[in-house]
């Protein structure tokens, strides 16, 4: 069996799968957009593809923007072609319906976004996948599972990166209690601002980093003397790994109507870190110890003092989130 996976450019920074980039076996494809040199073009693009306008009115023909993608399977081996969420906007549900190969050809999706979160890529997922024949969907949210009768994944779609690679690219990130990013949303904000002033107000070094698009990066911002507030893409991946390296606590907060574990749970568990989370089914997920995750509804649950205890964590990882284990997952029905 070979396998052809496809994933969003926007994944690509997360080196999320990088585990099966030695695998003879994989072959990983980036659904990216095309590169635009001439301005005009560049402002259709941007209005044609604006996440603000096709979540109103959703305009056609956007997948004119992406780079086509090239499904090799001229020898006689057996494929399964993988399709991670996000990577759909690059693709039409006739081209992967018309796939076909001589042998077995298994063709499945992979969710590792919920459903019924407020992602504007998953409108056009939500579109797209119902029109294609999968052999079967996989999703990472055990509500989705129970909702949609979607298979489990399971938690295998994360590559552990370096941790000494990591602190010694990046040396002088400082040292706090919680590290958190993450992007500002409507139904999260309040939320995480009134985490911040009770660790703030409590003495507790917050290390909080929140992105900001859109008609936000004019407003003014609540303790932006505290906080950093940034815009124009992602903290690079390996710098906010480094963030984690040198707090004692990991926070993830959630989008409404998301179950499944964000990256931040990952990376508790793979650079033993304590888990501050608002998500309640952490208790059901692998390695969770209470004496290492609480979850919090409220910054009135929080315990500062839990917080800025110093203990050993180790939450015994055996390296079982690597996407390595996704290719087995994929082949159960």
């Amino acid at each position: 069996m070979k396998y052809i996976m496809v994933f969003p450019k926007s994944h690509e920074h997360l080196g999320i799968f990088k585990d099966l980039e030695a695998r003879p076996d994989v072959k990983l494809i980036t659904a990216e957009q095309k590169k635009v040199n001439n301005p005009i073009l560049k402002t259709i693009k941007k209005v044609h593809l604006s996440p603000v306008i096709n979540k109103r009115v959703r305009l056609p023909l956007r997948k004119c923007w992406y780079k086509s993608i090239s499904f090799d399977m001229s020898d006689k081996s057996e494929y399964c072609i993988i399709i991670v969420d996000g990577a759909l906007q690059a693709l039409a549900p006739s081209e992967i319906n018309r796939l076909s190969h001589g042998k077995k050809l298994r063709k499945v999706l992979v969710l590792i976004n919920s459903m019924d979160a407020s992602s504007t890529s998953m409108i056009e997922v939500k579109e797209k996948m119902d029109k294609i024949k999968w052999d079967q969907i996989y999703s990472f949210d055990p509500a989705d599972v129970k909702k949609y009768g979607f298979k489990s994944l399971g938690c295998c779609y994360y590559s552990m990166h370096d941790p000494k690679n990591i602190l010694s690219q990046f040396p002088d990130v400082k040292q706090s209690d919680v590290y958190f990013t993450g992007g500002i949303k409507g139904d999260r904000e309040d939320l995480i601002l009134s985490v911040f002033e009770k660790l703030d107000s409590a003495g507790a070094a917050a290390d909080f980093h929140l992105l900001v698009t859109g008609e936000r990066r004019l407003q003014k911002n609540k303790h932006d003397d505290k906080i950093d507030y940034f815009s124009g893409g992602w903290i690079p991946y390996e710098k906010l790994i480094s963030g984690i390296l040198h707090s004692k606590v990991v926070m993830e907060v959630l989008q409404n109507c998301q179950n499944g574990p964000s990256l931040r749970y990952y990376e508790a568990v793979c650079y033993n870190r304590k888990l501050l989370s608002n998500n309640p089914n952490i208790v059901d997920f692998p390695y969770y110890d209470s004496r290492y995750m609480r979850y919090f509804s409220s910054a009135d649950d929080i315990d500062v003092d839990w917080i800025l205890e110093d203990i050993k964590i180790d939450y015994g990882y055996k390296g079982d989130f690597s996407p390595i284990h996704m290719l087995e997952r994929v082949m159960k029905d």
